[in-house]
């Protein structure tokens, strides 16, 4: 972080926020500067109010809701409730909410109201570089979260309509460098011939893309949903907490300026060349070669490299697992004929049994001409401390969350649940969400059967579970 600044976060007590990642601290280090020096210990005393209030620890994690629950709760001051407004603004302009949808209410005009950050920012800290329009702390992926992308880009059939939407959101940010709000936007009537038409900017898709968009056509993709589709994708590749911001500020890190033509280009060797030992980008290079009064002495060579694996087989096995239908996990089971493979059989039943689940939701929605059949998310059952298995919708887009318990058996029959499970059950239910237990019997057969109850009522529970111990 810059020396030069007026104010340094850590060095002045009074305008701490107790609580708060670093992150988080690194953007209200830069939001302080928008503000004279005499006027932060006021700010700071509003920040703290959305600390005391919404119980998150990171700014970027907050959204329209917080926004709409502090700014309509009549014990906050009116003149703390414009910092705090002023705070939600900063981060909604500069792009730093991992959700922006229900910002669109407030009718914030980005290109002016960042104006008039920067006029004051730079008013009072001269030395600032004006151009850095967002915190210096963009959060960003690893190279071994974005190996772990690529593999999946580079695994996914091009004929998986489901997982090929979820690249597309992926491919749309990284490697055509759409804006996040131009995609949310996008509508399917402008994706047509190979081309991506937005209001201000024209995008080619690739071969890979284009046939994808002309093979599925009919299909309605909710183009807003794209933190959906993102959070889901980091879920299959074992990446906590991905979102499209976080892809967006990876590019930098991934591009590289050309000494030639001084445009920036992705890092990638194919877009990359040789001539004398100098390294160039592809266009130029083409440029160069092309040209009829150059001697070509030889083929320049691509960069010499190594291909590593940074996946673990947890992440192999969990992207097969997505990857595999309901269908051939079936056939990849068998009986187990000792003790050491009941545990991966029990898995396995599991495993099928929540696969079926998936792909009877897809099937309904998409039936009933529900766009949000594709965001299905069968990935939470890779973390048993989520407490439920499946992240399903109603028609109109309503989340229901699903856990799903399997038999080879007679659905009727009775099952066991962790006290997490069902407290999770509980927790939901409460709040008011829409909590569904799928209970699959006869797996195995060709007649599998599905009972769906709406909560854990309808069942006794019986505590079975002992703690052992050796007698004295």
């Amino acid at each position: 972080m810059s020396n030069n600044k007026l104010f340094s976060y850590e060095k002045d007590a009074k305008l701490i926020v107790n609580g708060i990642d670093d992150e988080s601290k690194s953007i209200l280090e830069r939001f302080y500067t928008n503000y004279s020096v005499s006027s932060r210990k006021t700010v700071c005393s509003a920040i703290r109010k959305i600390c005391k209030f919404i119980k998150k620890n990171s700014f970027v994690k907050l959204t329209y809701k917080d926004y709409s629950e502090l700014t309509n709760n009549k014990t906050i001051p009116q003149a703390q409730l414009y910092h705090i407004e002023s705070l939600f603004k900063y981060l909604y302009v500069y792009e730093l909410l991992n959700d922006i949808s229900g910002f669109e209410n407030c009718y914030w005009n980005k290109e002016k109201e960042k104006n008039i950050f920067e006029k004051n920012i730079h008013k009072n800290t001269k030395h600032i570089n004006t151009n850095n329009t967002k915190s210096n702390s963009k959060e960003s992926l690893s190279f071994e979260d974005m190996e772990k992308l690529f593999n999946f880009y580079n695994s996914v059939s091009d004929d998986d309509e489901e997982n090929m939407k979820l690249l597309f959101f992926f491919y749309a940010i990284f490697y055509l460098n759409m804006q996040i709000e131009e995609i949310r936007k996008l509508t399917y009537d402008q994706i047509e011939n190979g081309l991506i038409i937005t209001e201000d900017n024209e995008y080619e898709l690739n071969s890979r893309f284009e046939a994808f968009f002309s093979k599925t056509s009919s299909s309605n993709i909710p183009f807003a949903s794209i933190n959906d589709y993102i959070s889901k994708l980091g879920k299959i590749v074992g990446i906590k907490e991905l979102f499209p911001r976080k892809i967006k500020n990876t590019i930098e890190r991934y591009s590289i300026k050309c000494p030639v033509c001084q445009e920036t280009h992705l890092n990638f060797v194919d877009e990359w060349r040789t001539i004398n030992n100098k390294i160039v980008c592809l266009k130029c290079y083409e440029k160069l070669i092309s040209n009829n009064s150059v001697k070509k002495n030889e083929i320049a060579h691509q960069i010499e490299g190594a291909i590593i694996d940074f996946l673990s087989k947890e992440e192999h096995d969990s992207i097969e697992l997505t990857l595999s239908t309901f269908d051939k996990i079936k056939e990849n089971i068998n009986v187990p004929k000792n003790y050491e493979e009941i545990n991966k059989y029990l898995k396995q039943i599991g495993d099928l049994g929540e696969k079926y689940v998936i792909e009877y939701e897809r099937n309904f929605l998409k039936s009933n001409n529900s766009q949000y059949y594709d965001l299905v998310d069968g990935s939470y059952a890779l973390d048993n401390n989520n407490g439920f298995d499946i992240l399903s919708y109603t028609l109109k887009g309503k989340k229901v969350y699903i856990e799903v318990k399997t038999t080879t058996g007679n659905p009727k029959d009775s099952f066991y649940m962790s006290q997490h499970e069902i407290d999770t059950a509980n927790e939901l239910l409460k709040r008011g969400d829409i909590y569904k237990l799928y209970r699959v019997g006869n797996i195995l057969s060709n007649n599998v059967s599905l009972i769906i109850y709406d909560d854990l009522n309808q069942f006794n529970k019986d505590e079975i579970i002992l703690k052992m111990s050796i007698k004295e």
